[in-house]
């Protein structure tokens, strides 16, 4: 036998070899009953703002690097969110408008009116700066003769144009949904019933 062939053997007896303690480890995994002991929960944060307090979640994990942490997108600013809203006007991006509504408007106004309604802004020369971030508190909601009590509204002083040259300033008020921000509009005429 050359050898070429003693070493193919001992590699192959060397293969075998691990197959066999491989087997032999996986053998003594098993739990009562022959099925795989399952791994034990961790237990992960889950990160939100208000409405909703920080709370903790248990979720099962099957492979973890000793080096790895979880990572969670940090909340979303008032400051980076009036950045959007004001790049939503200007470029007429009315999907990015339509998906940050607070649920309330939606429920006075309808989808359809309000995706209508942000659709057909154009007002290409829409700037808008954060002056003072307040604190939260209840704000309530009042358009066309309706009034509604929103819990968790910060006040975010801001001011803004839609011309480009005439300046108005105000309080805005939006909400934390998780991680982003909810505004409020007027998309119209009310439904009926509406409140």
């Amino acid at each position: 036998m050359d050898g070429r062939r003693i070493l193919g053997a001992a590699l192959a007896l060397g293969g075998l070899a691990a197959v066999v303690v491989g087997l032999i480890g996986l053998l003594d995994d098993e739990g009562p009953g022959g099925s795989v002991a399952e791994p034990s929960p961790a237990a992960t944060a889950t990160t939100g703002a208000a409405p909703s307090p920080t709370t903790a979640t248990e979720t099962p994990t099957t492979t973890e690097s000793p080096t790895s942490e979880p990572t969670t997108e940090p909340a979303e600013t008032p400051e980076e969110f009036f950045a959007a809203l004001a790049a939503g006007f200007r470029e007429g991006d009315a999907r990015f408008l339509f998906s940050r509504l607070h649920p309330f408007v939606l429920d006075r106004y309808g989808a359809g009116p309000c995706r209508n309604y942000l659709g057909s802004l154009e007002v290409p020369a829409y700037e808008l700066e954060v002056l003072e971030v307040g604190g939260t508190d209840v704000f309530v909601w009042g358009t066309d003769g309706l009034r509604r009590k929103v819990a968790d509204a910060t006040t975010v002083r801001i001011r803004f144009t839609e011309d480009g040259s005439t300046f108005i300033e105000t309080d805005a008020h939006v909400v934390r949904d998780g991680e982003l921000t909810r505004w409020f509009t007027d998309c119209g005429t009310p439904k009926a019933g509406a409140a």
